[in-house]
């Protein structure tokens, strides 16, 4: 259950996947307490992805002058990083804090190669930039590497760059900003926590009073299993794709299926399954 309360960062398919579910299982046991918050989740993440199919489908060759220079600017910011770390572990050896460093910050930024981010359209060449800048500022290890091989001068280069690139790209878009795909995005996370946080509390009301803990087992499951899908795509530094809203299913066109070389020992989840008691126990602790 500590899982369900410490979630990790859900692409929008994963988390409309997750409340769809949670809908349908409420809905067959008859549970209408909840119905509504989870409508509201439902609905509110529908609209969210409509927002992101709408940014990824405007028109590409609607940009401002000079964004494709722009787009070089990036390129050579990434590839002057890349330098960087292998310039460090022939200078320092692999073997040595600086070129481990160097090593683990390279495949954490470009586990797929420099190409995969040089080669693509304008516009999701941009997120993924971004993507990569917020990764650096998120993970304490990494920004540690970085640290270490004097990158900070060629990050700072980077975000400049592909600042630059996003208000090129911005100027003649009609549709939704990626900042505003971005809020709605947070908003979602953050109401998906509150389902989950709900859904708990239920499922320790009613295993405290005798009463049926199903409904809320089940409604929390997909959850359960997406956050240790997520868990298990970091651990290999995997980029963590999306999966079809429906039925669940990873989406290949954002990364997923594609097996990469693991960092370090990945656990074993076991069984994806939540112990009533034991979860209910931990969240009325939690609580």
């Amino acid at each position: 259950m500590n899982d369900l309360l410490n979630l990790y960062q859900f692409p929008t398919g994963r988390r409309l996947f997750c409340l769809g579910h949670a809908q349908r299982i409420l809905d067959a046991y008859g549970v209408e307490g909840l119905r509504l918050e989870v409508e509201r989740a439902v609905a509110l993440e529908k609209e969210t992805r409509r927002l992101e199919l709408q940014w990824r489908g405007q028109a590409r060759n609607e940009h401002a002058p000079g964004t494709g220079e722009l787009s070089v600017e990036v390129c050579h910011a990434l590839g002057a990083l890349e330098a960087l770390f292998t310039a460090t572990q022939k200078a320092f050896g692999g073997s040595s804090p600086e070129g481990r460093a160097a090593a683990a910050a390279q495949a954490a930024l470009f586990p797929k190669g420099l190409f995969q981010l040089t080669s693509m359209p304008y516009v999701e060449q941009q997120v993924a930039v971004q993507t990569l800048l917020e990764q650096i500022q998120t993970e304490p290890k990494l920004g540690e590497d970085l640290r270490r091989v004097a990158a900070e001068r060629f990050v700072a280069q980077l975000a400049e760059a592909n600042e630059r690139f996003r208000s090129a790209l911005e100027v003649y878009g009609s549709g939704p900003s990626y900042h505003q795909m971005q809020e709605a995005r947070r908003v979602g996370q953050e109401t998906l926590a509150q389902v989950v946080v709900l859904l708990a509390s239920e499922l320790v009301r009613a295993w405290r009073k005798g009463e049926e803990t199903e409904p809320f087992t089940q409604a929390l499951q997909a959850v359960y299993e997406q956050n240790a899908a997520i868990r298990r795509l970091r651990r290999r530094r995997r980029t963590v794709s999306d999966v079809d809203p429906e039925t669940g299913d990873e989406l290949a066109d954002d990364g997923g299926g594609e097996d990469v070389e693991d960092v370090g020992e990945v656990e074993d989840d076991g069984d994806v399954g939540l112990d009533v008691e034991e979860g209910a126990g931990g969240a009325a602790e939690a609580a």
